[in-house]
């Protein structure tokens, strides 16, 4: 005698239920169209307006994104710029301060010239990468330069010497430099007196405390046009031997330096110009 499973007849019938199941909802789909065209069409419209806003926002989204990356970049641009340029006017709205017109008639009556040509160099190494307060630039023995020849900032202040020179490129010392002593002219008086460098463009003088200083007086480096080196920014009294210590800094950001001059004296032109006048 014959057994049928009642697993295997339940296994033979889902195929047919699936199948009806699925010709059911065709054909109610299909009736239903017919007799209400609206509720498919309000379904679809329903489901495809967020589909489409959503895809509309994503690509209004990416544009800005785009936009906002490219204005920051133009904008990071133009504010070194015109930290560059507010650098210059600071340096030189300082020294317009000083004497200058009396130095020029004084050296005019005693014959002297600032004989010197200016070579302009990049900066390629600067601080923080380059340590103690030192520079490389992309000028060296070609462009006529020695060890001991000034730096000056695109503004015109003094800024360090020439250390060491190769045949394309150089070091600079800045004054800066820790433990480096300067002399300097401080104020209206002209006061004689040596700085400390202290690095990251920073130094320091002791002075008798009569001295008439006063914090945003001018520091200079004395020479025959004496150059700016920096403004004083702090006085304190010192309790020892009646001094105070005056501190003051390169108006010159060394950390953000990209180009310098480097003074030559008329005597020893660059070799390339001294070619060319041959």
């Amino acid at each position: 005698m014959r057994t049928t499973s009642p697993f295997k007849s339940n296994i033979r019938r889902r195929p047919k239920v699936s199948l009806f199941v699925t010709l059911f909802i065709v054909v109610m789909v299909a009736i239903s169209n017919l007799i209400w065209p609206s509720v498919f069409a309000n379904i679809i419209y329903t489901i495809a307006v967020p589909v489409v806003r959503t895809n509309s926002w994503l690509d209004e989204s990416l544009s800005a994104l785009g936009t906002y990356f490219a204005s920051k970049n133009y904008l990071v641009a133009e504010n070194t710029l015109l930290k560059t340029e507010l650098q210059n006017i600071r340096e030189q709205s300082v020294m317009a301060k000083s004497l200058q017109d009396e130095i020029i008639f004084l050296k005019s009556l005693l014959g002297r010239t600032d004989d010197k040509v200016r070579v302009f160099a990049g900066v390629l190494s600067r601080p923080p990468l380059s340590p103690y307060d030192r520079l490389v630039i992309d000028a060296g023995v070609q462009e006529g330069i020695a060890v001991g020849d000034y730096v000056y900032s695109t503004g015109g202040s003094v800024i360090g010497k020439i250390s060491e020179v190769f045949k394309d490129f150089a070091r600079v010392t800045l004054f800066s430099s820790p433990g480096l002593e300067i002399p300097v002219s401080i104020g209206n008086d002209h006061i004689p007196a040596t700085a400390i460098g202290t690095g990251g463009g920073s130094f320091s003088v002791l002075l008798p405390r009569e001295s008439s200083v006063a914090i945003g007086d001018a520091v200079f480096f004395p020479d025959i046009t004496p150059p700016l080196l920096g403004v004083v920014g702090s006085i304190e009294s010192q309790q020892v031997d009646f001094l105070q210590l005056v501190s003051f800094h390169s108006l010159v950001n060394i950390y953000e330096l990209q180009f310098v001059s480097v003074g030559l004296s008329i005597g020893r032109l660059p070799v390339s110009h001294a070619s060319s006048t041959q």
